[in-house]
């Protein structure tokens, strides 16, 4: 009786484990599918103590090889979405999210400076300083050399955001920045902690985007399983 108990129990958890597993694609064009992840409310925009309009305007996706992520995604409790590329390596890639594109708007009478070298950028579990546009790749990271944002007066400026966590050099590709694999439970979002200045004041304040995933009828166009 025990040892029927025993098979039940594993038997469960493989059954388990192989639900838990990574979702794979796979159809015409996988390599540019990650254009389909989107902020699944639409874009969301938040005004920050009637100063500051921040409005997240799309996630910058990619993929990235799975093995320079760490992750297994056929393994057990592996969230993600990922494809195969066929040939003798059948290397995996991931599908995930670089950074953001935000849209930031000056609502007062007063120049407002952001000050990223201060500021957090968090994907998952990726946190850290912001990469800018126009930095030097061997630069990420470096306060230093992170610039800020002067918003004018009643004016917006758009800039994309990345973790400079994710900026890597590799021997066969060079510079790049990886992804941060999106759930695939929904429950992927990116927060950004800033520093603001007006007159001299600097205040802290967050913004956080809505969830992001793959649209359901693409999912269910592309699953591996259909």
């Amino acid at each position: 009786m025990k040892k029927v108990l025993l098979l039940i129990l594993v038997a469960s958890f493989l059954l388990c484990s192989v639900a838990n597993a990574g979702v794979r694609l796979r159809g015409k064009g996988i390599y540019d599918v990650h254009n389909k992840i989107s902020f699944v409310n639409g874009p969301a925009e938040q005004i920050l103590d009637n100063k500051l309009k921040v409005t997240a305007l799309f996630p910058i996706t990619g993929h990235t090889f799975s093995k320079d992520l760490g992750i297994k995604p056929d393994n057990p409790g592996c969230d993600v979405y990922y494809f195969r590329v066929s040939g003798i390596t059948h290397a995996d890639n991931v599908f995930g999210v670089k950074g953001v594109s935000l849209k930031l708007e000056n609502l007062t009478d007063n120049v407002l400076v952001i000050y990223w070298k201060d500021s957090v950028i968090q994907m998952g579990n990726t946190s850290g300083i912001p990469f800018l546009p126009g930095m030097k790749y061997i630069d990420a990271g470096k306060p230093s050399d992170t610039p800020n944002t002067v918003i004018p007066p009643r004016t917006f400026v758009t800039t994309d955001l990345y973790p400079a966590a994710k900026v890597k050099y590799s021997n066969s590709w060079g510079w790049n920045i990886l992804v941060e694999p999106i759930n695939t439970k929904g429950t992927s979002q990116i927060l950004v902690a800033m520093k603001v200045e007006e007159n001299g004041a600097s205040k802290y304040y967050s913004f956080k985007t809505p969830y992001m995933n793959f649209p359901a009828a693409f999912l269910a166009e592309y699953k591996s399983d259909k």
